[in-house]
């Protein structure tokens, strides 16, 4: 958002911020550089929006062949940074699990306020990568110009969910990370459920499940020994975009006595980033 802010003042009428592609794509390196959670940093602006110097750019790093400011910095396995024009990016088909391909622009310029984007394949320096985006509008007096955002990998929130996994029961139960629309972040323990739909785990009441998740509160519910909560996902700003929540279905160890415990837990129970 702060990054959103400062560029939105590139068109604004009262501050006018004098700042070049070249300048802008020092920042976002920088910022890449500095948060190694971090996959990508990224903008993308509207068609002459910037500088009114697209047909000047035309194919050079960083830019298409519609020489739209559209640079994409990336980080690969290798720790290797990189910049690569985005693709996709006004694209509305869609990807087999439902999100459409040009979502991390396409979402935030349709609602004019932040977008955290369902878990979707994009390519990273040559390679296919399961990521999510967190995604803010470039706003200047009521127009929108672009956005501005991050990706994360989801081995990344996989191998966090993991570790939560373990300090939770020991491991007896099960964690995911699902999505406002059923998409499935990240499974404790099924790694190859990643970008798939909750229904793949949750197969009998997947749809009671989406439904108390889309409500977006916390929620128990108790059957014998198993004990299943719904809990919120909190992303800072993000948080209102109601993109992301956690389900957790601890299994086999929890018992009624537990019941405080559990709900205590499923009420404070939340994941942060510093974005």
């Amino acid at each position: 958002r702060t990054l959103a802010d400062a560029f939105s003042g590139i068109r604004n009428e009262t501050i006018r911020l004098n700042i070049d592609r070249k300048e802008i794509n020092n920042i976002l390196r920088i910022a890449l550089m500095r948060n190694d959670t971090f996959l990508g940093t990224y903008t993308a602006w509207e068609p002459n929006t910037l500088d009114q110097l697209d047909k000047v750019h035309i194919g050079t790093e960083g830019h298409d062949e519609t020489g739209r400011f559209i640079p994409y910095w990336s980080r690969n396995e290798s720790g290797n940074i990189g910049v690569d024009p985005l693709v996709d990016y006004e694209n509305h088909k869609t990807h087999e699990n439902g999100v459409r391909k040009g979502d991390y622009y396409l979402l935030p310029k349709d609602r004019d306020r932040e977008c955290a984007i369902d878990p979707y394949p994009y390519p990273v320096q040559g390679k296919i990568v399961w990521i999510t985006s967190l995604v803010v509008p470039i706003i200047a007096e009521k127009q929108f110009y672009g956005i501005v955002g991050v990706d994360m990998r989801l081995d990344f929130i996989q191998t966090m969910i993991e570790q939560s996994n373990k300090n939770f029961y020991s491991g007896a139960g099960r964690m995911a990370i699902v999505s406002h629309n059923g998409i499935l972040a990240a499974v404790s323990g099924g790694s190859a459920f990643v970008g798939k739909h909750l229904k793949e785990i949750e197969t009998d009441d997947w749809q009671e499940d989406l439904e108390q998740i889309r409500f977006g509160k916390s929620s128990v519910s108790f059957e014998e020994k198993s004990i299943e909560m719904i809990v919120p996902l909190h992303i800072d700003d993000f948080l209102e975009t109601n993109m992301n929540d956690i389900l957790i279905d601890p299994c086999k160890q929890a018992t009624v006595n537990q019941e405080r415990e559990v709900e205590r837990t499923a009420m404070s129970y939340s994941f942060t980033s510093n974005t």
